[in-house]
């Protein structure tokens, strides 16, 4: 069935006015209690609600929490640059909400979610994974179950005309036999500003165990990160 999810990542920083003179437990009391607050908030807190949120509206939360929790001589701050909250609710979705991509972009139909108002494609064959590089460069992806790679040749994703300047989550999924496949190349050629990550390679191929060498040939501004090997 049809269900809803959230998933809350926060860091933060402190500041101690008079090292000398503060304790460890005044400190620990103070990070101790903000922690234990966000983590309250988060148990107590509906589903509906959270999903609700905008990540604006979680920040000012987990802002004011921190505020709460510092003192005159411990300040403790959010680095709201590491604050990521995301929200999925595929109860809103019914076959009304199927996007042909077909017609507006040239690839095959495929469903489509929305996470904090971004429509992800889920890419679920080799096919339509393919298909990306023809139509579908600026678009957000989302891989729904493994995926095997055949030995027909591989066009990577993206070139220095065309770069790929959409997201692709691997969601936890795997690509199969691609760096056993096609050791020459890549699956993504050319990225300018992209998100590529959560990605693995599952390969008998242990030499190719190198996320920059195995993702993406050329890339600019883009952030690579969570990529995994198997053997």
């Amino acid at each position: 069935g049809r269900s809803a999810w959230c998933s809350l990542h926060y860091a933060f920083s402190y500041h101690i006015s008079d090292k000398e003179t503060v304790r460890v437990g005044e400190r620990d009391d103070c990070l101790g209690g903000m922690m234990d607050s966000i983590r309250g908030y988060w148990e107590s807190s509906t589903v509906d609600q959270l999903v609700s949120m905008t990540e604006e509206e979680m920040l000012e939360t987990l802002q004011a929490i921190a505020e709460k929790y510092s003192s005159q001589r411990i300040r403790i701050t959010l680095l709201e640059d590491q604050v990521a909250f995301e929200t999925m609710d595929e109860r809103m979705h019914d076959e009304t909400e199927r996007i042909d991509i077909a017609e507006q972009a040239g690839l095959q139909d495929i469903d489509t979610i929305t996470i904090n108002g971004k429509v992800y494609y889920m890419i679920a064959t080799e096919s339509q994974l393919r298909s990306i590089r023809e139509c579908g460069l600026d678009k957000n992806y989302m891989q729904q179950n493994d995926i095997e790679i055949s030995e027909d040749a591989w066009l990577p994703i993206g070139t220095s005309d065309n770069p790929f300047t959409g997201s692709y989550n691997g969601n936890g999924f795997k690509i199969i036999g691609f760096a056993d496949r096609h050791s020459h190349t890549t699956l993504f050629g050319s990225a300018e500003g992209a998100d590529l990550y959560n990605i693995t390679f599952s390969n008998k191929n242990t030499e190719r165990f190198d996320h920059k060498d195995i993702v993406c040939e050329y890339e600019k501004d883009c952030r690579i990160y969570d990529i995994f090997f198997e053997v």
